[in-house]
């Protein structure tokens, strides 16, 4: 075969890619749900959904928004799944390392367990698990031996943001939008910042950690109070988005009458003038 053969190849080959990486994407996804029906059917639980009902709650959550469909996907490549023996969610820490709670499927599949009978709560679940992840890396960087931190912010969030949920489903969009996420997870993380605690090594190596006294009703006000804010910012964009529409409609309809009042004179008025 000539070189020239195998550039033709190539070209040949890209059009086929996103087709492919779709698929694997799509069988990732029935993977995790396999697993997640296998530990339900394992505990003798019943569920209120057919399998092939869930399978297309998830996939509906996974292609509507962007965020929640890259974290999927990364989550589930994290590790093989098999490595993943309870999808329960942990009553007590379990990992030294906030790396060995983040790169694992855990972080899809036990929103997958805990809330098969409601899409909505998986997603508010996603949420606050992609906002922990973001919060430590700004608190711990990698986060070595801050597994326990990591696990502390995580078990506060999930009961904050699925509080939201319940008030308005579309509330977990807002929080979802990449501004939104960052701010979030800046304005949270500044204040366990402040109240944390530096580690045996001191100020020279800068290790923090947070003391768990702080994780009380007064956080949980606090990290309220960011989504409230988040929220009033989203009523006051639809706010003025209503009056710049209203108003775009009022120029619309004024620049009609202006046409409308300059009319032609009449013939009847036209002889008027010339018999003057």
């Amino acid at each position: 075969m000539l070189l020239t053969d195998t550039y033709n190849l190539d070209k040949a080959i890209p059009p086929l890619v996103p087709k492919l990486i779709k698929e694997q994407q799509a069988k990732l996804i029935d993977k995790a749900i396999d697993k997640v029906f296998l530990q339900i059917q394992a505990e003798g639980k019943r569920n209120l959904l057919s399998k092939k009902e869930f399978v297309q709650q998830v996939k509906i959550l996974y292609e509507e928004n962007q965020t929640i469909k890259d974290y999927i996907i990364e989550k589930l490549n994290s590790l093989p799944m098999n490595m993943v023996t309870n999808l329960a969610t942990p009553k007590t820490n379990q990992y030294k390392h906030i790396t060995n709670h983040v790169n694992s499927p855990l972080q899809i599949l036990n929103p997958l367990y805990e809330n098969i009978a409601n899409k909505q709560d998986i997603k508010s679940n996603l949420l606050a698990n992609i906002l922990s992840e973001k919060i430590s890396q700004k608190l711990f960087d990698k986060g070595d031996n801050r597994g326990e931190d990591f696990y502390m912010i995580n078990q506060m969030l999930k009961p904050i943001v699925s509080e939201y949920s319940k008030e308005n489903p579309d509330n977990i969009n807002n929080f979802l939008e990449p501004k939104n996420l960052e701010k979030l997870a800046s304005n949270i993380a500044s204040t366990l910042n402040s109240k944390s605690k530096y580690t045996w090594a001191g100020a020279i190596t800068g290790g923090i950690y947070l003391p768990k006294e702080i994780f009380n009703e007064q956080l949980k006000d606090n990290f309220k109070n960011e989504f409230e804010n988040i929220n009033k910012l989203n009523v006051l964009k639809e706010a003025q988005s209503i009056v710049s529409n209203l108003n775009s409609k009022i120029n619309i309809v004024g620049s009609k009458t202006n046409a409308l009042s300059i009319t032609p004179i009449s013939n009847n008025k036209k002889k008027e003038e010339i018999h003057r």
